[in-house]
């Protein structure tokens, strides 16, 4: 096969080389069009591009070459590396009208999206992919000027490709009666971490809005001596007053964005301000439901509401300077409900996304459903959405209700979900946290002795030993 076909392809549909294997076919494409590249960052102009006078490699700019696009055009390699999940690519556009010139990634033959380089400065643009396992593979970055008018074709420069190593997942937890009536004990949150023979690297816990303050020190303070970092679900309601009710009139989406709570949110982000640590802080958890009082259609919430609430808190945390807080964004998994973007706030606005979801096992909620069956629908949604990482905000497995006695299934569960599913189908996710009480299921990941092997062995795997930055 000869690259400067390449140049011939037109549509926007193209034709894209396959892994090159055996070897052999692997060294006649290199002995005819370039070199086999096994770094784990490579040089745009060490690339093999397709022959049209719309290229031009070997420029020296941003202390590397680079590959200067002046139209429509495509540069690929046969790339050798280990595994991994993204591909970052360092490049700058042009600007001279609205509408921007689009860069394309494949990865033997499937597209992994698009982005639109921004014109005056370099940066860098995340691809994220599914798991490449190590082996040879085929890259071809395509410029696409098709959006652009007569008038303004407009120019792309790229300089680097890395293949950054996957990086491994945080394993969190939600450990019920952690951290407990105030002022609280630590001593859930040990247990749970003698159990699994090891901290979770993050831990959540539920805060109403109440006293003065978000934040309450003596909860934080627990967390001394674990290797643990802090996610608050902070809710606006108030449980002890209205217990599970949704209509809490003063909690309405519309009060919060118009300033009544401005004191309370301004406090807790001082106080979050002054812990200095970084905090997760997921706002509203579960908006695109309606079995809390910040729901899409409860308690008097109209559309648009929990987008200017959310912002409206944002910000007063950014005038205050907690620029450790970090912002999560989750809502549930569950078919039917509010889209995601509706209600997203915006890149800029949010640090992760997350999303919830649970096997409850029992016909009305939906029958026994594995791990992929649980998040597949509303993982594709997410990744369609945005490039934040995506995390797990809650899950857990019931017991088979069908044979409540058995406790292989739920450790089969725990075992597809951690060693085969996440790897394999949601490669994006790069926090999972399990939520460890006996309420409306028996959640616990001890909740028979087969269920914690399993996700003991799950959790001790290289793959599960990231950390929340």
């Amino acid at each position: 096969m000869d690259v400067r076909k390449i140049s011939e392809w037109r549509t926007r549909k193209i034709f894209i080389l396959g892994v090159l294997v055996p070897l052999l076919a692997v060294l006649a494409f290199i002995g005819s069009a370039g070199t086999t590249i096994t770094d784990r960052a490579v040089e745009a102009a060490n690339i093999t591009h397709s022959a049209n006078a719309n290229i031009v490699p070997g420029t020296w700019f941003d202390g590397r070459k680079e590959v200067l696009f002046t139209g429509d055009g495509t540069i690929q390699l046969i790339h050798t590396t280990g595994s991994f999940d993204s591909v970052v690519v360092r490049a700058q556009g042009t600007t001279c009208e609205a509408k921007e010139s689009r860069l394309i990634l494949y990865i033997d033959g499937v597209s992994y999206g698009s982005k639109y380089p921004a014109g005056g400065s370099w940066a860098n643009y995340r691809y994220h992919t599914k798991l490449i396992e190590a082996g040879t593979h085929t890259i071809v970055l395509e410029h696409d000027n098709s959006y652009s008018s007569a008038s303004c074709k407009k120019s792309l420069r790229v300089s680097l490709l890395t293949f950054p190593d996957p990086a491994p997942v945080a394993v969190g937890a939600f450990v019920g009666g952690f951290p407990g009536s105030w002022p609280g004990t630590a001593q859930a949150l040990d247990d749970f971490s003698v159990k699994n023979g090891r901290d979770p690297a993050f831990v959540t816990w539920y805060q109403d809005w109440v006293g003065d303050s978000g934040f309450v020190k003596e909860h934080f303070a627990l967390l001394e001596g674990h290797t643990t970092a802090p996610m608050l679900s902070w809710e606006p309601r108030n449980r002890s007053k209205y217990s599970k009710s949704v209509n809490q009139p003063e909690y309405r989406l519309s009060r919060i964005a118009a300033g009544d709570w401005d004191a309370y949110i301004r406090q807790t982000a001082r106080d979050m301000r002054d812990y200095k640590k970084p905090v997760y802080l997921r706002f509203a958890h579960e908006m695109n439901g309606d079995w809390y009082p910040w729901g899409v259609g409860v308690n008097g919430n109209q559309p648009g509401e929990y987008v200017a609430a959310y912002r409206h808190v944002h910000d007063i945390f950014r005038q205050e300077g907690a620029t450790n807080v970090r912002w999560v964004w989750s809502p549930n998994a569950k078919a039917g409900l509010a889209s995601y973007d509706s209600l997203y706030p915006g890149d800029d606005y949010v640090d992760w996304v997350a999303i919830d979801g649970y096997n409850w096992g029992t016909a009305d909620r939906g029958g026994w459903r594995s791990f992929s069956q649980v998040f597949a629908t509303s993982y594709e949604k997410m990744t369609n959405l945005t490039s934040k990482p995506i995390m797990i905000g809650e899950t857990a497995s019931a017991e088979d209700p069908a044979n409540p006695s058995d406790p292989s299934r739920k450790a089969s569960w725990i075992t597809d979900a951690y060693l085969s599913a996440l790897p394999s189908r949601f490669p994006r996710v790069k926090a999972i946290l399990w939520f460890n009480i006996d309420l409306e299921r028996d959640w616990r990941v001890d909740s028979n002795p087969e269920s914690l092997s399993a996700y003991r062995r799950a959790i001790s795997e290289p793959k599960y030993q990231g950390t929340l930055p």
